[in-house]
């Protein structure tokens, strides 16, 4: 993305939202809070469905480059093999969410194995769309892989993470502070010792309870704004402007956070950090991909 000054209003606008939530995060969440919201469930099992979309249409171009670009067996077995780790990814993260203790939580191992189906169909409809937009590229076999790499790196290392900091704070859920108010931690605090105590007393209580901080969701989410315009950059027949997909990123974020907050699932200060995790390293990111984005327009002007 060359107009690199979007991050910084994003940025500081979650910065914002971290430090009121240092304030205000129970505050916020006694005023909206119901743990049997309709919609809040529907968002908490499929709110990260866009970003698993994402993942099969990346998929997908690593086929395309494998069946029509690189022509070496060893080069083809690998981009398959990574486009097979795309879809099993977006179909194991998916489908694990629409049953977990966050949605609709069910234990059977037959309602489970449907989640991982759904989760499969929606990963497929992603590799689907990819077919239709990467027949028409028009960038590069090289410009192409590196979009594709790129794309996957940050939804991996923004995830990775997110989770690495979830283990480290062991923060309680909102829906875990109504019943016990004096585990509630701030951000900054640790909820190892609250976890410990509840799980090892308390039956119903598991480890998904006390991942409040920082949001998965929201790092999964805000990830689009920035993946989208990208993978834009693989076919310029596609004419909808950047702040466009921005902007719908952004919205979708919006209804996201605060579904989070209203069932439970996390605080104010939690969205936000979630959210700029996502905003920090799409930056970093951005700043790889220009770098050799303009070695790739300097070839490109040198042969003409």
């Amino acid at each position: 993305m060359k107009k690199k000054w979007i991050f910084i209003p994003i940025a500081a606008v979650l910065v914002i939202g971290v430090i009121l939530g240092s304030f205000l995060d129970l505050e916020i969440n006694k005023g909206i809070y119901d743990a049997k919201n309709g919609f809040g469930l529907f968002i908490a099992a499929f709110g990260e469905t866009p970003a698993y979309i994402a993942m099969g249409f990346i998929a997908y171009g690593f086929i395309h480059l494998a069946i029509n670009h690189y022509k070496l067996t060893w080069q083809r077995i690998i981009l398959i093999a990574v486009a097979v780790l795309g879809i099993a990814a977006s179909t194991y993260f998916q489908g694990k969410h629409i049953f977990d203790k966050n949605a609709y939580y069910n234990t059977d191992k037959l309602i489970q194995l449907l989640g991982y189906g759904i989760a499969f169909l929606i990963a497929l409809f992603g590799a689907c769309c990819g077919y239709f937009f990467f027949r028409r590229t028009t960038c590069s076999a090289k410009q192409l892989l590196l979009i594709l790499i790129i794309a996957y790196a940050l939804l991996a290392a923004a995830n990775g993470f997110n989770q690495i900091i979830k283990i480290i704070m062991c923060r309680p859920r909102y829906r875990v502070v109504v019943d016990h108010p004096d585990v509630f931690c701030n951000w900054w605090e640790s909820g190892r010792s609250h976890k410990k105590w509840l799980i090892d007393n308390i039956p119903g209580y598991i480890s998904e309870d006390f991942k409040s901080f920082p949001s998965g969701h929201m790092t999964n989410i805000v990830t689009l704004f920035y993946i989208l315009p990208l993978l834009k950059r693989a076919n310029k027949n596609i004419k909808i402007k950047d702040l466009y997909l921005i902007l719908c990123a952004c919205v979708w974020g919006i209804i996201v956070a605060y579904t989070r907050i209203r069932v439970g699932a996390h605080f104010l200060s939690d969205v936000s950090m979630g959210s700029l995790i996502a905003v920090i390293f799409a930056y970093v990111v951005n700043e790889f991909y220009l770098h050799f984005d303009k070695k790739f327009e300097t070839a490109e002007v040198a042969n003409q």
